[in-house]
């Protein structure tokens, strides 16, 4: 089997190691665009507007540079609450919240079901 123009066997550990550069090739060469996670920043999820408590817990997403140079969140989106269940998952599409986003309480009662088309809320499908 052969990995970019060479075997496996010429990585020198065997066909895992070879896969594995292969696969990280494959994928930063996707990419195209720097990607970074934004769990220290990053737009919100929530409606600060809204009012409640701020939220406390972890959010895992990725941003990219729009073509301002701005970083927004791009991909799925997902904040966890203190005790690791679910608060939120989502998706962002160059900043603008995309698809279906669930909000759940902390015992992991769903709260919400939103559907969202370039940023604005719309009907479910």
């Amino acid at each position: 089997m052969r990995a970019f123009g060479g075997s496996y066997a010429n990585l020198g550990s065997g066909p895992i190691l070879g896969w594995l550069v292969g696969l990280s090739l494959a994928a930063a060469a996707c990419s195209g665009v720097p990607k970074k996670p934004c769990t220290q920043g990053g737009q919100s999820a929530r409606n600060p507007a809204a009012g409640g408590p701020p939220f406390r817990g972890t959010k895992t997403c990725y941003q990219r540079q729009n073509e301002s140079g701005e970083w927004v969140n791009d991909g799925k989106y997902f904040e966890r609450h203190l005790n690791e269940k679910y608060a939120v998952t989502g998706e962002y599409k160059m900043g603008k919240k995309t698809g279906r986003w669930v909000e759940f309480d902390e015992s992991g009662k769903k709260i919400s079901d939103q559907y969202f088309e370039n940023g604005k809320e719309v009907s479910a499908p």
